[in-house]
């Protein structure tokens, strides 16, 4: 069992992560906002003062069809983690990306279907939904 550091223990830190990454190395980013930006883009904003100051590599993000992760490597002498094992809506992997500001981490979320409307970042199971979360 992977050693539980940080602040935020049973979050989604600790599920294991679609994309393969040893997470017991992370603490997991749980300040963010996100919005449904227009009838292609979902953006989640990470506010990390300072981290536009760090090597453009030390930032990585991996994208699939339901989920996303994004890694940060030496801020604050910590490494971050925020993903997702299953958003909302489908997404256009090929198509997301991160960009770095001075203060924050940007992600540009396309949506797979045009005019799809994101009621919430995660997916969230509602009634008469069979699609676990």
């Amino acid at each position: 069992q992977p050693l539980r550091t940080g602040p935020a223990a049973g979050s989604f830190n600790f599920k294991q992560s679609p994309f393969g990454t040893n997470i017991a190395g992370y603490e997991t980013i749980t300040s963010y906002t996100w919005e449904d930006h227009n009838d292609t883009t979902v953006k989640v904003l990470l506010p990390l003062d300072g981290v536009g100051k760090l090597p453009p590599s030390a930032v990585r993000s991996q994208f699939g069809e339901r989920c996303f992760e994004v890694l940060i490597d030496g801020y604050g002498g910590k490494n971050l983690r925020f993903a997702t094992h299953k958003t909302h809506g489908e997404m256009k992997p090929d198509e997301c990306k991160h960009m770095i500001r001075a203060n924050r981490v940007t992600l540009v979320i396309r949506k797979a279907k045009e005019k799809d409307i994101w009621f919430d970042l995660f997916k969230k199971r509602a009634i008469g939904d069979d699609d676990d979360p």
